[in-house]
């Protein structure tokens, strides 16, 4: 059986417009090129109908976020410790019917001794009083050297002498810088101190430069050197410390100083006094203060030191605070600063 012969495409088969118009079909357009190889087997076909998403690249500028510093305020707590006086229990007494005797007669001799205080601080004697035109038949007293130190003090050191003390060969005088004026002196604990000290006999003696300066972190009262050692200066500051220093020694002047306890001056001690002691070969210190306490001090023996008082005793409290204003009334030395140094009757004054 013989095939017949496949027909050749005519025209229309060859032309795709013609034939897109005879079925009304549009003609389907290849997405490869003829040059393609068709044997990878993919066709691309582009849609008549779907469009093509447009899409474009921007950019957008925001304003500058202002910004800016304050400060805050908060509260600040700060813990401190405070003293109040307490009920002492009785201290430990040595000198048995001697310790009694003195009780006795401070006893005694408590009021007649207010009296007198209070009379003194009353008193006008001595106001307008002055030293250069004082003539009471004696020769007058002639000013023979005025030390005040300058240079070297605190910045907040006051002007004012509060103490003065010659030592025991009259050689070396010292003095303290503090407060005198009663409105300032209750706020003593705001003014640093200053201890100067010169030995007047040195041919090299500068009025206005100390040989030994101490700066202290608290105004001092009263001076007191040692009746025998030249060179140990005991001192009582405003804050009730009891201190001693040895004044030849540049590097560490302060040997001793003594601590708040219950049995220590609680207000500032307004005289000092070396009293030898009679069962030894020494010399005990003696401190007086505004609050009515009168304490005894071994600063020779290594067990006591200034760490706390052998003996003590307590006056009535009027009459400490009699004996206070009348100290801080006749006050050592000059409220300008300068010591003045006299000679009278030929003896050191």
């Amino acid at each position: 059986r013989e095939t017949p012969p496949r027909a050749e495409a005519g025209p229309m088969a060859a032309d795709p417009t013609l034939l897109a118009q005879l079925t009304g079909l549009e003609p389907l357009e290849a997405a490869f090129d003829d040059n393609e190889d068709l044997a990878l087997g993919a066709v691309d076909i582009r849609s008549s109908w779907r469009q093509q998403a447009l899409s474009t690249d921007a950019s957008t500028e925001t304003r500058p976020i202002a910004t800016s510093n304050a400060k805050v305020q908060v509260l600040k707590r700060v813990n401190v410790e405070v003293s109040t006086d307490a009920v002492l229990a009785p201290m430990a007494r040595d000198g048995g019917p001697a310790a009694a005797a003195l009780e006795r007669f401070l006893a005694a001799r408590t009021a007649e001794t207010v009296t007198a205080l209070r009379a003194n601080a009353r008193s006008a004697a001595f106001e307008g009083w002055n030293p250069a035109a004082w003539s009471d038949g004696a020769e007058p007293v002639v000013c023979e050297l005025s030390l005040r130190h300058i240079g070297g003090l605190a910045l907040s050191a006051p002007d004012g002498v509060t103490a003065v003390s010659w030592n025991c060969t009259g050689a070396i005088v010292a003095a303290a810088y503090g407060v005198l004026d009663s409105a300032e002196g209750s706020n003593w604990a705001a003014h640093k101190s200053v201890l100067c000290a010169w030995s007047t006999t040195r041919r090299s003696l500068n009025p206005s430069k100390a040989d030994a300066v101490i700066e202290l972190a608290d105004s001092v009262a009263c001076l007191a050197f040692h009746p025998e050692e030249p060179t140990l200066l005991a001192g009582g500051s405003y804050n009730g410390d009891v201190l001693l220093w040895d004044v030849s020694n540049d590097e560490e002047p302060l040997l001793y100083k003594s601590t708040l306890s219950d049995y220590t001056h609680h207000e500032p001690v307004t005289a000092l006094a070396w009293v030898r002691q009679l069962s030894k070969a020494q010399h005990q210190l003696v401190s007086l203060g505004a609050d009515g306490r009168v304490l005894v001090w071994r600063p020779a023996e290594e067990a006591h030191r200034l760490s706390h008082p052998v003996a003590g005793f307590t006056v009535l409290a009027s009459s400490a605070i009699v004996a206070a204003r009348a100290f801080s009334g006749l006050g050592g030395g000059l409220g300008g600063g300068d010591v003045t140094c006299g000679l009278q009757w030929g003896s050191a004054q």
